[in-house]
């Protein structure tokens, strides 16, 4: 509900509907503006101009808004809410994890939640270790052990996603919180370094596996395989297309041995 000022006398009866000026906003108008507001895409301009204000008035609202700690679930927004359950997820995934790390392999999370929520953030946030003055050498060996093993995890979970991302040196780096050394030091580093040539993908190689699993997909659902309606799927552009076509062709043409041989031999 809004409260209305406006000042008369009326000289038409259409004028008892006119609004002067307004004194005070709903709750419902209140609610939407912390909505789009957790949404973090707009400025307050956009804002303004989405709820029929000035800018004077949104930056108003949003100064009193009151605070996060004190709003029941229901009433605190999605967006923050899931980026809260996000990092909370992550912090299990990787407990050692310094707060620096956790920053750096949650960048957008970590973000929004210090702009939005940073006492919660902080509550949550490992504990700041002393610095030591006289920092150790670093053991290169060790952490090159420890890289690999936690790349060919990382690598495990990255291709089996119902969604495929491209594996590059660049995403391994920032869910792993390494991507520093990885770009600095990755010379210190030979097993990380041969592991990741051989695990990482060029644009190519990751269109081809994406068009893959989308044929696996059509095959299971026992639909023909039609090969521009996975180029489509698969959002891939002609000229590319044209070039990784081949393997898809020869990918197809070998599930579809195998899955004669099987129905012939069971």
């Amino acid at each position: 509900m809004w409260i209305y000022a406006r000042k008369g006398p009326d000289r038409l009866s259409e004028d008892k509907y006119r609004i002067g000026r307004t004194k005070a906003y709903g709750d419902v108008w209140k609610a939407k503006l912390r909505e789009l507001e957790a949404e973090g895409t707009y400025s307050t301009r956009t804002l303004a101009k989405m709820l029929g204000v000035d800018s004077k008035t949104v930056k108003k609202y949003l100064s009193s808004e009151i605070k996060i700690e004190d709003l029941s679930e229901n009433d605190i927004p999605s967006m923050l809410l899931i980026y809260r359950k996000q990092l909370l997820k992550g912090m299990r995934q990787y407990p050692s994890y310094s707060r620096t790390q956790i920053r750096k392999c949650f960048p957008k999370e970590y973000m929004y939640l210090y702009r939005h929520d940073k006492e919660w953030l902080f509550e949550q946030l490992p504990i700041i270790q002393e610095k030591k003055n006289n920092q150790s050498i670093v053991d290169w060996a060790s952490r090159d052990r420890e890289y690999c093993s936690k790349v060919e995890k990382l690598y495990k979970e990255l291709i089996e996603l119902d969604k495929p991302v491209r594996i590059t040196i660049s995403i391994i780096g920032k869910r792993l919180g390494i991507l520093s050394n990885l770009e600095k030091h990755l010379d210190k580093l030979p097993q990380t370094k041969k592991l990741l040539s051989e695990t990482t993908e060029s644009t190519q190689q990751f269109q081809i596996r994406r068009c893959c699993k989308i044929i696996d997909r059509i095959l299971q659902r026992q639909e023909p395989v039609v090969l521009w309606k996975v180029q489509r799927i698969g959002a891939v552009k002609s000229h590319h297309f044209h070039e990784i076509k081949p393997y898809l062709e020869e990918y197809l043409r070998t599930k579809q041995e195998v899955k004669s041989y099987e129905q012939t031999t069971g």
